[in-house]
């Protein structure tokens, strides 16, 4: 089990046999998607909060790449980071 402040936490997966489609269950994270916190006309970040923000997503990739074996996110973007609230 991987467990990092930054990470949202995984319960499991579920393959649905007709369409073989892969179906994860995770942790609710009450909070917004990255970009659209970015872009929010009514509470633009701060540098610091910005620069914050690079950290933990950092930080969290730090600690998926030092795992054995490394486990690689291989999406990274704005619509799958969320900034909690």
């Amino acid at each position: 089990r991987l467990r990092h402040p930054n990470i949202v936490l995984c319960y499991g997966a579920c393959i649905v046999p007709v369409t073989c489609e892969i179906l994860l269950v995770l942790e609710y994270v009450r909070g917004i998607r990255l970009g659209t916190y970015i872009e929010s006309k009514t509470a633009v970040p701060s540098r610091e909060h910005r620069i914050k923000l690079a950290e933990d997503i950092c930080c969290a990739l730090r600690y998926l790449h030092s795992q054995k074996p490394v486990v690689v996110h291989g999406d990274i973007k704005c619509s799958n980071t969320l900034v909690d609230e």
